[in-house]
């Protein structure tokens, strides 16, 4: 690597970085994530409602199969609309953290099937 360039290098990091950094802290608890839901809901193009889609997908990706059981014709924008309709028709959320909502949302939205054997 030249010299210039490793002196660049971690000012061109920075956008990338504090992006996620942001997304991890924001969506700690449910109140941002109200924000982000309300961006969404009205077909923002604000880095909000990509905040959320982004977020809701991250979530449904790593509990699939084991906290919900997605139906053959549920896409991401399927999931993320149920999600959102969730938090609408659910505003008490005291004490639940972000992921702990979508969990919810996505187990009450799309359930698994009881396993009987």
């Amino acid at each position: 690597m030249t010299t210039t360039f490793r002196r660049w290098l971690p000012w061109l990091l920075i956008p990338f970085l504090s992006g996620s950094a942001l997304a991890a802290g924001f969506f700690h608890y449910a109140d941002p994530l109200q924000d982000m839901r309300l961006a969404y809901d009205q077909n923002s193009r604000d880095s909000k409602a990509a905040y959320f889609q982004g977020y809701v997908s991250g979530i449904a990706e790593s509990t699939r199969n084991t906290v919900w059981c997605p139906t053959t014709q549920a896409g991401k924008d399927d999931v993320t609309r149920q999600v959102s309709k969730y938090i609408r028709v659910h505003p008490d959320r005291t004490g639940k953290t972000s992921t702990e909502i979508i969990r919810s949302a996505l187990a009450e939205s799309f359930p698994c099937p009881e396993h009987h054997g």
